[in-house]
């Protein structure tokens, strides 16, 4: 894996990143590392990402940021799939 460096973080993001990252037990790099990801997949052109309940649980806040570019699917532990999307967007689909 390649290390990534970034300079000048302004103060209060640096505090917010801090916060998280305790607030889920994970050190400011990993849950960074986690945005970053979870961002380069969500940038891709799919018509829909699929994760778990867990998987939700764990990555609440990167996912609430970026379901307004695509509807994300939400599969419960039977396999159900569940849709979050802005309501502008569902409510457009009946119109």
């Amino acid at each position: 894996m390649v290390d990534l460096t970034i300079s000048n973080i302004p103060d209060n993001v640096m505090i917010t990143l801090e916060t998280m990252a305790v607030s889920r037990n994970m050190t400011v790099e990993d849950l960074v590392l986690e945005m970053i990801c979870q961002e380069v997949i969500v940038a891709k052109p799919a018509q829909l990402i699929e994760i778990t309940e867990e998987q939700f649980r764990q990555n609440i806040d990167v996912l609430l940021a970026a379901y307004d570019r695509q509807p994300i699917a939400i599969v419960d532990e039977k396999g159900r799939r569940f849709v979050m999307m802005p309501i502008e967007k569902y409510k457009a689909g009946f119109d």
